[in-house]
Order: C-alpha cells, then structure tokens, then sequence
C-alpha cells in the first residue's frame, strides 16, 4: 500500500449541484477539443495547449466564489496544462521521427507516447469528475504545477 498525500482525499463540503459543477469543471478540458476539431478539420496533437482554456475559463463560471470549486479548478487546470505540454512533446518526437529517416525510431516511440497520453488524460479526467461528484480533490500523478498567479487562483486556494 501506498502512502497517501495530505489533501489528496480530502472531503469538500458543497450541495449536489455544486458538486456536478465541480465534476463539470474536470471534464471542461473536453471542450476546447470539440470546438477545435471542426475548426482544423482533425485532431491535431497541436491543439493540446488549447485545453487549458476550458478549466480555466468555463471553469471560472462554473466554480464561481466557492472556494471547493476553486480548488477543483486549480487541480483541473494543472492536470490540463501537463497533458497540453505532453501533447506537443509528442508531436515534436512525431514531427522528427517522420521527417529524419535516421531517427525513425521514433515514430513508435511517439505512437507508444501518444496513446499513454489519451489514455492518461481520459481515465485521469474521468477519476477527478467522479471524486468530485462526492467532494473529493484528486492530485493526479505527474503533474506539473502551475503558479498561483498563471492559474488566476487566489493564494488561500494553494497548498
């Protein structure tokens, strides 16, 4: 067994609806990919930097003053931000290995490293919406934090 880390499962008090928005707020980094797919035409690993934008701005309408919602908010917006800037990694790994015949090896080390990413970012954000809807944080692992001041996240809401 291993070791929990403090706040990790913390309850959160809140009403039903407010516990949806704060499960809303996780699966806001969603939205971004499904008003840029018809935009570029496809998935683009590119796009990844842009699902930062849905935790950070629907995720401010659904958090509003709370201050569970701004905890979900911050968590969700680090998660994302980690997954966008390993979506670009990959594309550059991609890009490279497609493009230098002598580093072709990475071509499948890309296609290894993109499908860890999608299912990474699927099952984490699918965790963090379900704890949630019962008030609990969710520190996904491998996370790369944000600033308190880059987030627009007061610094009462940081640990």
């Amino acid at each position: 067994m291993s070791a929990r880390r403090a706040g990790d499962n913390r309850v959160l008090p809140g009403t039903a609806t407010e516990r949806s928005f704060d499960a809303a707020i996780h699966l806001a980094s969603i939205m971004p990919l499904l008003i840029a797919i018809p935009v570029v035409g496809r998935p683009h690993l590119l796009i990844g930097p842009f699902l930062l934008f849905g935790p950070f701005v629907l995720g401010k309408a659904l958090a509003g003053s709370r201050y569970a919602g701004r905890q979900h908010r911050a968590k969700a917006i680090d998660f994302t931000f980690t997954v966008g800037v390993a979506a670009v990694v990959v594309y550059l790994l991609l890009s490279v290995g497609a493009r230098y015949s002598s580093l072709s090896i990475l071509l499948p080390v890309g296609a290894i490293g993109l499908l860890l990413l999608i299912l990474n970012w699927l099952i984490f954000t699918a965790i963090a919406a379900n704890r949630a809807r019962y008030g609990e944080l969710f520190d996904a692992p491998w996370v790369l934090p944000l600033p308190p001041w880059l987030r627009g996240v007061p610094q009462e809401v940081t640990q």
